[in-house]
């Protein structure tokens, strides 16, 4: 009777010993998932400039649409598309490192809806963003960029593919270490990881992985995009090798290579390579980081998964058990404090602030991640000393720890990714020498095949600032390269480089002198401008009755004289 009541009574914990687990892993998936839910935030962060700008009112539309991303996007998979008031699309391309130009042939006047699409070439994640601008009318409550820099459901479905590929190579990584802890001597011979199965696994769903990013940046099942996405940048060539490195593993383990460590480690870089380690700057440094913390996660949660996997003689309170433990401690240990400390420097280079850890989703799930780990940290410590560890809890525990790190992989840009690109926007100057209504006198002009504007602030006599635009036909990036002279009437001013697109210098002006602008290169020249006298005359209203005019035609003829700085082309054109 005693018997069956102690039964009863071990039977009861059991349960609710399982009972309880079942709540906390049902808990743990809502929080993820609710955590990893899209949320959508400043486009800042990924496109440093556009023109027209967002929510900006223009006279006329422009010619031509301007993107630049702060870092270099994929030609092929890259795109912009403007659609016009009357429903007309215009779908232009990449045209530098880090420039789209959509062609815009039409004047419309109503609100212009702008898309875009950005691949990385960085770590091959996409971005998709939108905004708007307004061509003869003010947009209500002006227009805010808006890009999804959290997972959306087709990067969570991803998601759960990595989290299977991670846990099939760091289940990978701790068979082997305990298959060369199991041959030391004496050999424990019952010992038999199999390694076959989880590299099928790791295998199978890194190809799923592959594929279904390519396929969503390309937006379509191209197996042209594809290849154009495995075969562009850094992570494109990662993920390559990674399925190739992958197999090499598999056959490997079916054949008894001695080289088994090499593929399997390898294959764990080049995962690391194709995240977001290879976005830091230096990019060796972020995927050298990753790396380490995911093999020294290999040889920690892989090895306690590992080990729940094998069947001791007599249970995990007999002797050959415990001196498996024994062996496995030291180096648990180790990888755990290498795990943890490499997660840390981690966590610095992806949340770039302290704010980001509680104010942003990427930061609430790395919480999730510490607290998986924190737990885990007590219950191993009580289990191991007393040398009767709970395998299923703490795999458990291990399997949600990757869980929470396939879903901060999800993440299209991390915090501090964000922090960067929004400090290059706020400094980007390129915009730095665009008028300022109602303060500044504009002028344009040519100087050979190269755009100039000419801004004066605050346009009075007396000292002024002066700002320099210059625009090459190659783009924003090129002007970058081009050097810029100032002459005042008979007297050369000294410019100082305020952007790619920006030269300034500082003026005395009283109104009615001229200004040349020389361009050096090749495709350069010189634009001269003769400056009003100064005030000069407000132009806004004229400008406005000007455009006005302009958007009540039905037909108009337009003769124009088209100068490339080469060439002069005589053009006539009749519009209805």
């Amino acid at each position: 009777v005693l018997h069956a009541v102690v039964d009863c009574h071990d039977g009861r914990l059991k349960r609710r010993r399982r009972a309880c687990v079942q709540r906390v892993v049902l808990c743990l998936v809502i929080v993820l998932a609710i955590l990893a839910a899209p949320a959508v935030a400043s486009a800042h962060a990924v496109l440093a400039s556009s023109q027209p700008r967002a929510g900006e009112r223009l006279g006329t539309a422009p010619g031509v649409l301007v993107l630049e991303f702060t870092e270099p996007v994929n030609t092929k998979l890259s795109w912009a598309t403007v659609t016009d008031p009357s429903g007309r699309r215009f779908t232009g391309g990449v045209t530098g490192g880090q420039e789209i130009r959509i062609p815009l042939s039409t004047n419309a006047s109503g609100v212009y809806t702008v898309d875009w699409r950005s691949v990385s070439t960085l770590d091959g994640h996409s971005v998709r963003g939108s905004f708007q601008f307004g061509v003869g009318v003010t947009l209500a409550g002006g227009s805010v960029e808006t890009s999804q820099t959290s997972p959306g459901e087709g990067d969570l479905a991803i998601a759960v593919l990595r989290w299977v590929e991670y846990l099939s190579l760091l289940l990978a990584v701790g068979m082997l270490l305990l298959r060369r802890l199991a041959r030391r001597h004496p050999e424990l011979e019952w010992v038999r990881p199999h390694l076959v199965v989880p590299l099928v696994v790791a295998l199978a769903s890194g190809l799923a992985v592959v594929s279904s990013e390519g396929f969503s940046a390309a937006g379509s099942v191209s197996l042209g995009g594809l290849w154009s996405y495995l075969t562009t940048g850094l992570a494109g060539w990662a993920r390559l090798s990674r399925l190739g490195l992958e197999a090499l593993a598999l056959f490997a383990a079916l054949e008894g290579g001695p080289a088994l460590w090499l593929w399997v480690t390898s294959a764990v870089g080049a995962l690391a390579a194709s995240g977001h380690g290879a976005a830091i700057h230096p990019a060796w440094w972020g995927i050298t980081v990753d790396a380490v913390h995911l093999v020294a996660a290999g040889a920690w949660a892989g090895g306690i998964l590992s080990l729940a996997t094998q069947r001791p003689p007599g249970g995990w309170r007999s002797d050959a058990a415990r001196e498996l433990l024994v062996r496995f401690s030291p180096p648990a240990l180790a990888a755990f404090t290498v795990t943890v400390g490499f997660g840390a420097i981690q966590a610095i280079q992806e949340l770039g602030t302290a704010h980001a850890l509680v104010g942003s989703a990427y930061g609430q799930v790395l919480l999730v991640k510490m607290g998986l780990v924190a737990l885990m940290v007590p219950l191993s410590f009580v289990a191991w000393r007393r040398r009767r560890p709970h395998l299923r809890f703490e795999g458990t525990i291990a399997v949600f720890v990757v869980a929470a790190a396939a879903t901060m992989a999800a993440f299209p840009i991390p915090p501090s990714r964000l922090v960067e690109e929004e400090a290059v926007r706020q400094a980007r100057p390129s915009l730095s020498a665009l008028p300022k209504p109602g303060a500044d006198l504009t002028m344009g002009g040519h100087a050979g095949q190269v755009l100039v504007g000419l801004t004066l602030h605050p346009a009075l006599p007396g000292r002024n600032d002066l700002f320099l635009y210059l625009l090459p036909l190659e783009g924003n990036r090129a002007a970058g390269d081009l050097t810029a002279t100032l002459t005042v009437g008979q007297g050369s001013v000294p410019v100082t480089t305020c952007g790619d697109t920006c030269r300034r210098a500082a003026v005395q002006l009283r109104g009615g002198e001229t200004i040349s602008v020389s361009v050096g290169g090749p495709k350069g020249g010189m634009a001269t401008f003769n400056i009003p006298k100064l005030p000069a005359p407000e132009g806004s209203q004229l400008l406005a009755q000007m455009m006005a005019r302009m958007h009540g035609l039905k037909t108009y003829r337009l003769d124009e004289t088209l100068r490339s700085g080469l060439a002069v082309i005589p053009s006539r054109s009749l519009a209805i």
